[in-house]
């Protein structure tokens, strides 16, 4: 078989277009955004994204389950010890319990993602053997509620400003007459520290310096772990569950 090389008129042509592709170089540090890396300016924005993406990484998830189920139950029975990253999140209507405790509310549309419009939680969480655990955690649960009644009897500009009230820390925009549409939104941003007990399926926290435990339920598949918090915790840490991987 003849071996085929490139004329020196062939290479007239390619030598342009290696130089079109950038010059090579990797980036110096970890920041994979397209302002760290003037090479991805005009690159489309699934393209882009998916770049920026890599930067809650990497995993090692082929062939892994890593989907987040709202309603599915959580059934861990070994300690989940190590150190862990937030790579999603869902939610059911208990995200907004409060709200539906206070009102006649349904809701639809619910979602988990990351702080300024990133498509993911972001953070990490480290449970030690030793007992104690340190957790950062920045998300935005988000959805929309279908709200009538006497809770809508005031008029949705009200309604709008009493659900800050029902739900510390959420914000909404409500429309409409009789009945209440409203897009909701909860921002996450938690930061704490202390210690931790396992009993089954349950994992009981306690934030240093705070007199009040968090339950979560969790379930615990390989490098998977998933964990949700129970409806007595705090406003913005019921109702969703998390998905990290190590």
């Amino acid at each position: 078989m003849r071996k085929r090389t490139l004329s020196r008129a062939s290479w007239l042509y390619v030598i342009p277009i290696i130089a079109a592709c950038g010059d090579g170089s990797r980036p110096s540090s970890n920041d994979l955004s397209v302002a760290g890396n003037p090479d991805l300016a005009g690159v489309s924005g699934d393209l882009a994204q998916s770049v920026a993406d890599l930067s809650h990484g990497p995993y090692d998830l082929n062939g892994v389950d890593v989907s987040c189920n709202a309603t599915a139950a959580l059934t861990g029975n070994v300690d989940p010890i190590g150190s862990w990253s937030y790579i999603d999140g869902c939610a059911s209507d208990d995200a907004f319990k409060e709200i539906k405790d206070n009102c006649t509310a349904t809701f639809s549309g619910l979602a988990v993602t990351g702080p300024a419009s990133a498509p993911r939680p972001d953070g990490n969480l480290t449970l030690n053997a030793s007992g104690t655990y340190t957790r950062t955690v920045h998300s935005q649960v988000t959805g929309m509620a279908s709200i009538s009644g006497a809770c809508a009897a005031g008029g949705c500009a009200a309604l709008q400003g009493a659900i800050t009230t029902y739900a510390s820390g959420a914000t909404a925009t409500c429309t409409g007459a009789g009945t209440c549409t409203c897009s909701i939104t909860t921002t996450v941003n938690r930061t704490d520290a202390g210690t931790w007990t396992r009993s089954g399926s349950t994992i009981t926290a306690t934030a240093a310096g705070g007199s009040q435990n968090q339950l979560y339920t969790f379930s615990l598949d390989g490098a998977v772990f998933r964990y949700r918090g129970d409806n007595a915790n705090p406003f913005g840490d019921h109702g969703v569950t998390y998905v990290l991987v190590k």
